[in-house]
């Protein structure tokens, strides 16, 4: 199943159904997950609020098939709508998503994010192959070119990793559904630390958007991705991640705790 698929049965519907294509190890990929929640809460919303900031927590593994979404609108003022979402599974909260949307208004303040790392230009990269078997199936639906120097399972580096990606199939217009299936995607900056492959996953999620979505970007577009280790020890590893979209607007801001398991 494309994403786009994937969000116009959810925007459409009031049943709601994971993929079993998406699949990262035992549990659906967590930016689908995201994606459904945050789906279901623009339903509930005024129109012009926009994800500003959302905390995503990983209870348990989520299975392909039948899930029910349960919502609260906590406030709703002239700009800001406080909400949370949370994803069961036979009878199981298995996700939670709090958001924070804010309708855009006019300021007299504007501070630009800084741009973009320095990376080899995605037409000097190939794509990272999809392997079935060894990667997640939900790398299939996802073009990578990987563009920093640091190798994974090399025991060595400072725990970075960074490079370009697309969704294979998209629309002309992404919003913040989109922005979380991109974020998601790569594997956590830790990566290159590891000395040999080991077992990781997301504990907490937390994302900022720095734009009102959703906006127009070309089909085929690159976007830049870099996410770094901030600390690592007794087996977590807390990272920070920027997007960056095809045009080098900064579009979203990450951090995510991980349980890593070596």
């Amino acid at each position: 199943m494309t994403f786009e698929d994937f969000l116009q049965q959810v925007r459409c519907g009031d049943q709601y159904a994971l993929p079993d294509d998406w699949m990262q190890g035992r549990t659906v990929y967590g930016g689908i997950a995201a994606a459904l929640m945050l789906e279901v809460l623009f339903k509930q919303v005024p129109a012009d609020r926009s994800p500003r900031s959302l905390t995503v927590s990983f209870i348990g593994p989520a299975e392909p098939g039948t899930v029910t979404v349960r919502t609260q609108l906590y406030r709703s003022g002239k700009y800001v709508t406080q909400a949370q979402a949370w994803l069961e599974q036979k009878g199981d909260v298995i996700a939670t998503l709090l958001v924070s949307l804010g309708a855009k208004r006019e300021s007299l303040l504007s501070k630009t994010a800084e741009i973009p790392p320095a990376m080899k230009a995605v037409d000097a990269l190939s794509d990272m192959p999809f392997v079935p078997g060894v990667m997640p199936d939900f790398v299939q639906h996802l073009q990578f070119r990987w563009a920093t120097d640091e190798a994974p399972f090399a025991g060595q580096g400072i725990g970075q990793i960074g490079g370009w990606q697309r969704l294979r199939e998209c629309g002309d217009t992404f919003g913040a559904s989109h922005i979380l299936a991109l974020l998601d995607a790569w594997p956590v900056a830790a990566l290159p630390l590891f000395p040999k492959p080991a077992p990781f996953s997301s504990l907490t999620w937390t994302v900022e958007l720095l734009c009102d979505l959703p906006m127009m970007v070309p089909a085929d577009g690159w976007w830049q991705f870099h996410d770094r280790t901030d600390f690592l020890a007794e087996g977590y590893a807390h990272t920070q991640a920027r997007l960056w979209s095809p045009s080098g607007q900064p579009v979203a801001l990450s951090r995510q705790t991980v349980s890593i398991f070596l």
